[in-house]
């Protein structure tokens, strides 16, 4: 790749022949296609001086006595052309390899470093930097796998991962199950033991503590599981030894019957550095949890996801019947903004300046959190599933507020207005929206109702210049059954099916430039 890649450069080359025989081959050359355009003067500069002292050629000699030499001197070595790239290499500075690692597969890097002992010592910082615990259920019993791992390479750790790593695996607290177990060696066997949640955080407690104070910068639980107090409560292992980490991504389980129960307390309050926090299913006794994040966080957070998955279950267990209900003169909706956002809803201004990516699931929206963003900065939004997202989205437009979006993705609800009947004065919202500004080059729309597909892409055609990536997704909500279905004619009616087969020019899409498309 690197080969290619300086050939591409070469201002002497004038053609470059990219052949392939095999598929890692045609990777190989889209990889050099990608790689050339980084390459900068200094770097052409030393890999000239590589390729001028190049090793010498492989020595040839006659096959019966190479087979007689073997026989009785094993010592001797065959040099290949995987040795000649591996002793290239070597000579590499560590920074143009380290440049090189971080362009390339992991599944490349580890073949790498599976070259020379040079090597390997070399790549060992890529290599382990993101670790991924993988955690297992089958049949009511839960564990992590730690068997085998090789704990001594996580002081090359910088980002730790804990999820399920196959679609199989039932996510569910240990808390709500009847046996819990973890994994351990005994006599040089695996042996399951029945035991409390306890034993289930000491096996990721143990691994934790292999870490140095301050050495890692991302964190993520992705079990779907309350969160053990020894990892991350206010004495926790994580809250003492990681708190400048940049990047918290949690996953739990907000319907454990474990209410309000100590082992599950968790506190964020020690964070300070948080430039990405994302908080998929927090239960109602997190929410000031994650408000004292935001807290100390907002003026340099880049990057928040929210996903409350079941608003209503939240709303019944903060006290409110109905999102207009107001306890101590607050209404539901507005809990959000300004119990964990920490809005004023009396006189809102931008409180997240530097957010770039916005991801809201099952979160109340309002206009107040319009005014709160600066839609100058953010790049990437992602609404899914409120029934008011249509305040939101008109509130936008109806302000004038200036968007540079470049990936939008949106997911009706069901019905799109409160009473389900209305018309909008406006028009669809997400029509009303795609119209108000241009520019975006992903899109990812799923639809409610009868919306025709027709309409859709006009509208989506206003970013034509820029879109890459389009997807459509049409859908209805049968009440009598409540369930989803999808809508098999695309939102397509007889007449515009029949004029787009007949002359394809004729369809809106058409005039798409399109990477990747999804209907």
């Amino acid at each position: 790749q690197l080969s290619l890649a300086w050939a591409l450069k070469n201002p002497n080359v004038s053609t470059v022949i990219l052949g392939a025989t095999k598929v890692e081959q045609l990777e190989d050359n889209f990889k050099a296609l990608e790689i050339y355009k980084k390459i900068d003067d200094k770097v052409l500069e030393e890999i000239e001086k590589i390729l001028d002292n190049k090793p010498k050629p492989a020595p040839t000699y006659n096959r019966e006595r190479a087979s007689f030499m073997a026989r009785i001197a094993r010592s001797r070595v065959t040099w290949t052309l995987v040795d000649y790239i591996a002793k290239m290499f070597e000579r590499l500075p560590q920074e143009l390899l380290n440049f090189i690692t971080s362009e390339i597969s992991i599944k490349d890097v580890k073949s790498l470093s599976q070259t020379s002992k040079h090597l390997h010592s070399s790549t060992l910082q890529t290599l382990w930097a993101y670790v991924v615990i993988p955690a297992w259920s089958k049949n009511d019993t839960y564990g992590i796998s730690i068997d085998g791992f090789p704990l001594d390479r996580l002081v090359f750790t910088r980002s730790i991962s804990l999820r399920f790593v196959t679609e199989s695996d039932k996510r569910a607290c240990p808390h709500s199950r009847r046996l819990q177990t973890c994994q351990r060696v005994k006599d040089e066997e695996i042996v399951d033991e029945r035991g409390s949640f306890e034993n289930f955080s000491e096996v990721i407690l143990s691994l934790l503590k292999k870490c140095e104070k301050g050495q890692l910068t991302s964190f993520s639980w992705d079990l779907g599981t309350c969160i053990p107090t020894p990892i991350l409560g206010i004495n926790g292992i994580f809250t003492r030894e990681q708190s400048t980490i940049s990047t918290l991504k949690l996953t739990t389980y907000l319907f454990c019957q474990r209410y309000n129960s100590r082992e599950r307390k968790i506190d964020l309050s020690s964070f300070h550095h948080l430039l990405n926090i994302s908080w998929r299913g927090p239960s109602s006794d997190n929410l000031k949890v994650l408000a004292t994040a935001l807290k100390n966080n907002k003026s340099h957070l880049e990057t928040l996801e929210i996903d409350l998955v079941d608003w209503p279950h939240l709303r019944k267990a903060l006290g409110y019947r109905n999102d207009d209900e107001r306890v101590r003169r607050m209404r539901a909706r507005d809990y959000v903004n300004k119990m964990i956002l920490g809005l004023d809803t009396h006189s809102p201004h931008i409180t997240f300046p530097y957010l770039h990516t916005l991801v809201l699931g099952h979160v109340p929206l309002t206009a107040t959190l319009v005014q709160s963003i600066n839609f100058e900065i953010l790049r990437s939004l992602t609404i899914l599933s409120y029934p008011q997202w249509y305040d939101f989205v008109l509130t936008i437009a109806q302000r004038r507020t200036p968007l540079k979006l470049k990936k939008l993705e949106l997911q009706e609800s069901w019905p799109k207005n409160d009473a389900a009947t209305d018309e909008f004065e406006d028009g669809d919202p997400t029509e009303v929206l795609l119209e108000y500004f241009q520019g975006l080059e992903e899109l990812y729309l799923d639809q409610t109702g009868d919306m025709l597909s027709k309409y859709t892409w006009e509208t989506v055609c206003h970013h034509s210049s820029t879109l890459k990536r389009f997807v459509n997704h049409s859908r209805f909500y049968d009440e009598e059954l409540e369930v989803w279905t999808d809508l098999p004619d695309t939102m397509i009616n007889e007449r515009d099916k029949k004029r787009w087969w007949d002359d394809p020019t004729s369809s809106p899409l058409y005039d798409l430039d399109l990477d990747f498309i999804g209907l």
